[in-house]
């Protein structure tokens, strides 16, 4: 106990600070600039810091600096009792966008980034124009820990049912229609049938849990249909554009890329209604519990709730 209090009472915040910049950096220079400090101070400080601890903390290897297993174990440590800190400044003083530097940081997958992003930042910089906004493709299985860390404020999407003091509030309800070239028969006159017959593009993202295309061409018999899969949306127009396909995607990113399809009139994309029931998603706005009354999370929560909740697209 003794030694602990010790550590304690030489222990600078800043030290505490530069352990997590280097953990989410893994670079003393992209720490240093992260918390505004030279080249040399923060090596001074990292110095200081690993006599402090009595540990290297972090090894230089051909990757980057990576972090003995008691950087990795203190660190998280250090990272949730500087954010409890935070929290509670933040609970004093509440949170003054037309002041705050505060960077915001959402878990948005590539067509997400579209969608969401442009309309959010556009009404946050009205009321902040020192506030600033970083998307990330989260893979599933991390974001309840991202979210829970502090990592990432809030997500927004088709996101999987997450545990762990997760909280959630659903935006809009999503269904699914048809993208193919004009020219394509299914675009005229879309039929089971003609459904069934046709080559089959499939997104299949890893960062969320999708809606399932590929699954119900499986229910339907028709799976050896499916030509290509990919992880991304945004590969869907170039391919569609240039192949005799078709693809099952939701309604708001169908209107997305058939409004901003170019080429010929024969090669613009348009969307369909199914020729058969499909599944509907649920776009969910996501938290953790540890910031329900932050006040800059609460404040962020709105506007999204503001601009999105009840606005599925026609």
């Amino acid at each position: 106990m003794d030694m602990t209090r010790g550590l304690i009472a030489r222990a600078d915040l800043n030290l505490l600070k530069l352990m997590v910049a280097m953990l989410d950096t893994r670079s003393v220079t992209a720490a240093g600039a992260a918390l505004g400090l030279t080249q040399s101070a923060t090596s001074s400080a990292l110095g200081r810091l690993r006599e402090l601890c009595a540990d290297p903390l972090f090894v230089r290897t051909p990757t980057g600096m990576e972090p003995t297993s008691y950087a990795l174990r203190f660190g998280e440590d250090v990272r949730a009792a500087l954010q409890t800190l935070e929290l509670s400044f933040a609970r004093q003083s509440g949170f003054d966008p037309a002041n705050s530097t505060r960077r915001f940081r959402l878990a948005l997958s590539d067509v997400g980034e579209f969608i969401f992003l442009p309309p959010l930042l556009a009404a946050i910089a009205k009321l902040g124009p020192r506030l600033a906004m970083e998307a990330e493709a989260v893979p599933r299985e991390l974001l309840a820990a991202a979210l829970a860390e502090g990592r990432i404020d809030l997500a927004i999407g088709v996101l999987p049912a997450m545990k762990g003091g997760i909280r959630q509030k659903t935006l809009f309800r999503e269904s699914h229609v048809l993208l193919t070239r004009a020219n394509h028969p299914l675009a005229k006159k879309p039929s089971r049938a003609g459904f069934l017959a046709a080559r089959h593009l499939v997104v299949t993202p890893r960062e969320t849990q999708h809606y399932g295309a590929e699954g119900l061409l499986n229910e339907m018999g028709a799976a050896a249909r499916i030509a290509v899969r990919v992880p991304h949306f945004l590969a869907v127009p170039r391919l569609i554009e240039h192949d005799d396909l078709v693809v099952i995607l939701p309604r708001m990113i169908a209107r997305l890329f058939a409004a901003a399809s170019s080429g010929t009139a024969a090669a613009r994309l348009v969307y369909r209604e199914l020729p058969m029931p499909a599944p509907s998603l649920d776009i969910k706005l996501c938290w953790h519990q540890r910031f329900e009354e932050e006040p800059a999370n609460r404040w962020l929560r709105e506007h999204c709730v503001r601009l999105f909740a009840g606005k599925a697209q026609e």
